[in-house]
């Protein structure tokens, strides 16, 4: 802490002079203390962290497996949203993946609730069909 303080003098020199040893000596002071205090929010902030992590259960990696099954997944929904028009693909994206309602995703494409529900109902005979095996 003290090497810190004099660091901290030496990178941003005090705009005041000291009048002497004792004023110079309280400058020092509370800039240590407030170093002290910072010091002690971190490690605070570092332990709830640490607890935080040990509370968690222990990462799973996927296995090769379940990874090639999620890239085919991922590929699949790509080739499907590459078959619908742009607006549909977006309304399909907003509504699966950002939760948005219709009302939402209508007013953000500037069309109606009805083309909407239209255009999820594209995506939706899509995904039937891949699922299906209909498609590639």
């Amino acid at each position: 802490l003290a090497h810190d303080t004099f660091l901290r003098l030496l990178a941003k020199p005090v705009v005041r002079e000291f009048n002497g040893f004792p004023q110079a000596r309280a400058w020092l002071r509370t800039a240590a203390s407030g170093l002290c205090v910072d010091l002690w929010r971190r490690r605070e902030i570092e332990r709830a962290w640490l607890q935080t992590l040990a509370a968690q259960p222990e990462p799973l990696a996927p296995s090769p497996e379940d990874r090639a099954l999620v890239v085919e997944t991922l590929l699949q929904i790509g080739t499907m949203l590459s078959r619908l028009s742009q607006k549909a693909a977006a309304a399909f994206i907003m509504a699966q993946v950002d939760g948005m309602p219709y009302r939402a995703i209508a007013a953000q494409l500037s069309v109606s609730e009805r083309m909407v529900k239209k255009y999820i109902a594209q995506a939706m005979l899509q995904c039937a069909l891949i699922e299906a095996g209909r498609v590639d």
